[in-house]
């Protein structure tokens, strides 16, 4: 393994903590590659608070694209996760209650998405659009990880069958960032 190599997984090692997914879903060895690799499938507590937290920050972020952003393309993309990840939310949020996972209520975007957040609100323009548009792509990666993880072995039905109706949307959101 060469040094740059190294670096790279030990950055994303970093990036996989801070984001609260955990050190078993590993990114890609290609960052255009879709998500393949095996993911621990957490809890249903877990998993459904993982989905919260990941869609309060991706609306969060998509509001501040609408205003920080340089490129109209980021813009349109920010309006879209507001959009999609608002009506996300709100069925995760119905799924978790009907599943008994109720300790979700109230879960806040946790500090490493925070800081991200922080982060994106102090750019501007050009600089917004590349940390915009880094995060999405890794965020989106992990989501379709922890979706895939959890459908095979997740417990509750109404969560898995609300991670299988997310996947093609958090697809198609990955496609389109890489895409820009």
């Amino acid at each position: 393994m060469t040094s740059k190599n190294l670096r790279a997984y030990v950055a994303t090692g970093v990036l996989i903590v801070a984001s609260g997914i955990g050190p078993t879903a590993m990114a890609q060895s290609q960052a255009a590659a879709p998500p393949e690799q095996a993911v621990s499938s957490p809890s249903d507590l877990d998993f459904a608070r993982k989905a919260i937290i990941a869609n309060r920050f991706e609306i969060a972020a998509g509001k501040l694209a609408e205003t920080n952003a340089g490129d109209a393309k980021v813009k349109a993309f920010g309006q879209m996760m507001v959009t999609d990840h608002s009506a996300a939310l709100k069925e995760l949020e119905a799924a978790s209650q009907s599943s008994n996972v109720t300790s979700t209520n109230g879960a806040r975007i946790d500090a490493a998405h925070q800081a991200k957040l922080d982060a994106l609100a102090a750019k501007k323009g050009a600089d917004f659009d590349a940390a915009y548009i880094a995060d999405m792509k890794k965020g989106h990666d992990d989501t379709l990880a922890l979706l895939k993880a959890y459908q095979q072995s997740g417990t509750s039905e109404k969560l898995k069958a609300w991670a299988a109706k997310a996947q093609p949307t958090v697809q198609k959101h990955r496609d389109a960032i890489y895409a820009m």
